[in-house]
Parts: structure tokens; sequence; C-alpha cells
């Protein structure tokens, strides 16, 4: 009898996170170009940001404080409730090693009950 092969350095290390090169190459395109235009171009940088920020707060500004209200009110909320106390520990098994035969899969508390 053949013993059971063993997994696979892949199989049991944690999944990697995928880049979308097409998204993170044009983000870095945009932050270098603003940047050095910004370091090259000191006071064109100035007086166009400046007028674009001053644009934003006459004529948006509610809008601005709209926005971040809400995302104060996300984050304290998210903080406050169950939702703040998971881990983010990496220890805790994935949906698909957690289900096997005899183990229920349908939820992930029901996976980890048992």
């Amino acid at each position: 009898m053949s013993k059971p092969a063993e997994p696979k350095a892949a199989e049991s290390a944690v999944p990697r996170t995928r880049v979308n090169k097409t998204v993170f190459i044009g983000s870095a395109a945009g932050i270098l170009a603003i940047a050095l235009w910004a370091m090259l171009a000191k006071d064109n940088a100035e007086s166009v940001i400046g007028s674009m920020v001053g644009w934003v707060s006459v004529n948006m500004g509610w809008y601005y404080f709209l926005v971040v209200s809400l995302v104060v009110v996300f984050v304290l909320a998210t903080a406050l409730t169950r939702v703040g106390r998971t881990s983010s520990d990496r220890t805790i098994p994935s949906r698909s090693s957690a289900c096997s035969p005899g183990r229920p899969c349908c939820s992930p508390r029901a996976s980890a009950s048992t």
C-alpha cells in the first residue's frame, strides 16, 4: 500500500493575492506623473492644485462634508459591532479546507462548530 501524498507547498500556504497589472501600472504611472510635475514645475503645480482645491471647497464643500461624515459613521459602526471583533489571524481554515465528508459546509459558523 502506498502512503498518501503529502500536500504541495502551494496547497498548504495562504493563497496569494493577485494584482490587476493594468490597474497597478496605470495608477503607478499617474502617481509618478503628478509627483514629477509637482517637483519639476513647483509654481505651476501649486497654482493649479490650489485653484482645484479652492473650487472643490466652494462648490462641493457640502458633498465633501457628507462623504467624510458617512465614512466616519461607517468606521465607527464597524468597529463597535460584531464585525469589528473579527480576527484577522490567518489560522482560521478556509471554506475549502473546512468542508470535508461528514462536516456541514452550509455556513462558516456550522463548519467551525463541528
